[in-house]
């Protein structure tokens, strides 16, 4: 009861919004359905402490919360969907239960539940529990005993890929660990320094995994604005990380739904190519995430068609996800498009009340929740619309946003937290 005031003039605003403009689905939209499947499907998996097992079902694995959280926040981002945010939360319980056993993705998922959850809890945790220790050379790995600082630590990932026959899986690792550490505001020169070693060690003849190692590092090493010329291995002929991405970018992006793998080959070299340069291989980009989103299963997740071994797997499905939300992004991640696009920014203090009033009082209803799903789906082409004319946005900005706003903030003694 004590929101109804509000949920009306939202509603009023929202209509006038559609109203304004009529235009056709963007690339976007379509991607929203996938996004809103996927997301929905690792809401159905979770475990109850907040984890996901791995392939599909079982305990919660700890390696692999991060791509799949990761995959989940983008599906938020796009959807706006209150099981997702809740889902989220309860990652966020999971990786904070962690002690000893951490992955070098963690990182990044930290820094991700900050942005959407609030505050520093997480980047707060991962440091002090994770990369501090490393920093220090007190990082007990596993619990086992023995101590490791950073430069340890990622010789021994490296060892370890090379001791599971599986060499090439080492540039992956220390690629996405690079984001995960620069997410997370550590030190990076140990996790760069191991990325370019593994570049010159890849070789193709070793595993099936030389591509997605070489997405894997691009992405890390593209992430930092850190530039390599390999000196060895199968991509020796590149001088620079602008020639890998040539590379990567001819690999075949558009097949491998009989292999789960290959669809992660897939969707980290999006990853990789959307960070060194989005308006380069944009073409690339997307025409891989459409053949991602053409193999997406039934049940909303992803994986390879020949189960059980290449059967559906969260963690696929996670990063698949983010590939998708890298290749079609809403109109402005935050999810207040229209008004994003009416001030220019996705950081006006007035997109914070909406953003507040979203959180604390429309996800915490079903009939909020369906609201802002169905905003979701409709606004990223009037917002693209608005944002491209300076006096349409003046507009929208003074008659529509700034009263929904002044709504909002003279209302919140009845709905702030």
């Amino acid at each position: 009861m004590k929101a109804k005031v509000v949920y009306l003039t939202l509603a009023l605003v929202l209509a006038f919004s559609l109203a304004a403009v009529m235009l056709p689905a963007s690339p976007a939209m379509a991607a929203s359905p996938a996004l809103q499947d996927g997301g929905t499907r690792l809401v159905e998996k979770q475990n109850d402490d907040g984890g996901w097992g791995w392939p599909l079902d079982g305990v919660s694995a700890n390696n692999t919360i991060g791509p799949i959280g990761k995959g989940l926040a983008e599906a938020y981002k796009d959807t706006g969907d209150a099981s997702m945010y809740a889902a989220l939360q309860d990652v966020a319980t999971f990786l904070q239960a962690k002690t000893n056993y951490f992955s070098p993705p963690d990182g990044y998922l930290a820094a991700e539940l900050d942005s959407i959850l609030g505050g520093s809890t997480n980047v707060d945790f991962v440091n002090a529990n994770y990369y501090g220790p490393l920093a220090a050379g007190t990082y007990n790995h596993k619990g086992e005993g023995t101590l490791y600082n950073t430069q340890q630590y990622v010789q021994m990932l490296r060892d370890r890929r090379s001791s599971d026959g599986i060499p090439n899986l080492a540039a992956w690792d220390l690629g996405m660990g690079l984001v995960g550490a620069a997410s997370a505001g550590a030190s990076t020169i140990e996790w760069i320094n191991g990325v370019k070693a593994e570049i010159d060690e890849l070789d193709g003849t070793q595993d099936a995994y030389a591509v997605l190692g070489l997405a894997g590092a691009i992405h890390g090493l593209a992430f930092v604005n850190e530039n390599y010329n390999p000196q060895d291995g199968d991509y020796a002929s590149a001088n620079s990380l602008s020639d890998l991405a040539v590379i990567l970018a001819g690999e075949p992006l558009t097949s491998g739904a009989e292999d789960g793998e290959l669809l992660q080959r897939n969707a980290y070299a999006i990853l990789a190519l959307n960070e060194f340069n989005r308006t380069t291989y944009l073409s690339v980009i997307q025409n891989a995430a459409d053949y991602l989103i053409s193999v997406q299963k039934p049940t909303g997740g992803w994986g390879g068609n020949n189960p059980p071994s290449n059967g559906e797997n969260n963690e696929i499905t996670g990063e698949v996800l983010w590939a998708i939300y890298a290749s079609y992004p809403s109109s402005q991640e935050g999810g207040c498009f229209i008004a994003t696009a009416a001030y220019g920014t996705a950081s006006a203090a007035e997109i914070d009340v909406l953003r507040a009033f979203r959180d604390e009082v429309l996800l915490e209803s079903t009939v909020g929740s369906q609201l802002v799903e169905f905003y979701y789906q409709t606004s990223p082409p009037v917002a693209d619309f608005i944002s491209e004319n300076s006096l349409l946005r003046t507009i929208v900005r003074e008659l529509v946003i700034d009263p929904m706003v002044s709504v909002a903030t003279f209302t919140q003694g009845m709905w702030g937290k």
